[in-house]
C-alpha cells in the first residue's frame, strides 16, 4: 500500500515532470499519467475488495451455522465440490469474521 502524499508536493512533482523531468526520474509515472488522463492530483477513491466467497454467503453461512463442527479446510472442500470455488482457510476466516459468524469450540463434558 503506498503512502498518501501531500498535495503540494505532488503538484511540484508534476510541475517538475511538466517542464521536462521524465516522470521516471521524479517518481511519480502513476500521478502523472492520472493527472494526464484526468487532470486530479488527488488520489482515487480507495477500492474495496470483494471476496467471490461474498456470491456464495448464504450457503456459506447456512453451512457453517447447521454443522459448526466442521474445520474451515472442510469448508473449502464442499464450497469447491458445490460451486467450484477454490479457496482457503485464511480466505473463509476472514470472510467469517466479516460476516459476523463466530465458532466456539465446545469444551467436554466429563462427568
Amino acid at each position: 500500500m503506498g503512502f498518501s502524499y501531500d498535495l503540494r508536493f505532488r503538484r511540484k512533482v508534476i510541475e517538475a515532470v511538466d517542464a521536462g523531468c521524465s516522470a521516471r526520474s521524479a517518481t511519480a509515472i502513476r500521478w502523472v499519467r492520472r493527472w494526464r488522463e484526468t487532470g486530479e492530483l488527488n488520489d482515487p477513491p480507495a477500492r474495496k475488495c470483494r471476496s467471490v466467497l461474498w456470491a456464495h454467503a448464504d450457503w456459506l453461512i447456512d453451512l457453517r451455522t447447521s454443522e459448526p463442527e466442521l474445520r474451515l479446510i472442510d469448508i473449502a472442500a464442499r464450497l469447491e465440490e458445490a460451486h467450484g470455488v477454490r479457496t482457503d482457510k485464511a480466505a473463509l476466516s476472514r470472510f467469517f469474521k466479516r460476516a459476523g459468524v463466530t465458532y466456539k469450540k465446545k469444551e467436554p463434558v466429563c462427568d
